[in-house]
């Protein structure tokens, strides 16, 4: 599940990064935040190209990529979700690597894999003062890490067997953190 605002460059690497998977079984929605731009046509587009594609626009309030993740999370029909931004880039063997990881450990309703900033920003360094990798270390109280303004884990770096999420959704009323609220 991919939310896209205004984000036509990044989409096209996104969306060819998973049509380059080693692992050919996915399904990829990508859910339109309502774009000023053509990021919504420029979505269609891809999706004529691959049937595997779906491409949904947001259709209720509040604005933002949590609805537009709820919305695709509604939609999804596989076994397993991974939720992506339209800015992510991922490894041709990603979501093979994934499946086979949860298919190997059917008693775990989600599993943490590593990501990785492909590009030094400052703003992240500031934040962060580390380097940034994500889901590289164990952690025994993951809420506490939060308050200590660590991430052990982002959106990108989690799959989830979908039927574990029944119930479970993003707070569309949350500007910041979606993710480490969703995860807790």
């Amino acid at each position: 599940v991919i939310p896209n605002f205004n984000n036509t460059q990044y989409l096209k690497e996104i969306v060819d990064c998973i049509k380059r998977q080693t692992f050919l079984d996915w399904e990829l929605i990508v859910v339109d935040d309502v774009s000023t731009d053509n990021s919504y046509e420029f979505a269609l587009e891809l999706a004529i190209s691959d049937s595997r594609i779906t491409v949904l626009q947001r259709d209720r309030l509040p604005k933002g990529g949590q609805t537009c993740r709820n919305i695709g999370l509604k939609n999804a029909k596989g076994k397993y979700v991974i939720f992506l931004d339209s800015d992510d880039l991922i490894s041709d063997n990603c979501l093979k690597q994934r499946v086979e990881f949860m298919q190997n450990n059917l008693d775990i309703d989600f599993g943490i894999f590593k990501a990785h900033s492909f590009k030094p920003r400052e703003d992240y360094q500031t934040l962060y003062r580390r380097d940034i990798t994500w889901g590289n270390k164990r952690v025994d109280d993951p809420i506490d890490a939060f308050l200590r303004n660590e991430y052990p884990y982002l959106v990108v770096t989690n799959i989830y067997v979908r039927q574990s999420l029944s119930g479970i959704c993003w707070d569309e009323e949350l500007n910041v953190r979606q993710d480490l609220d969703f995860n807790l």
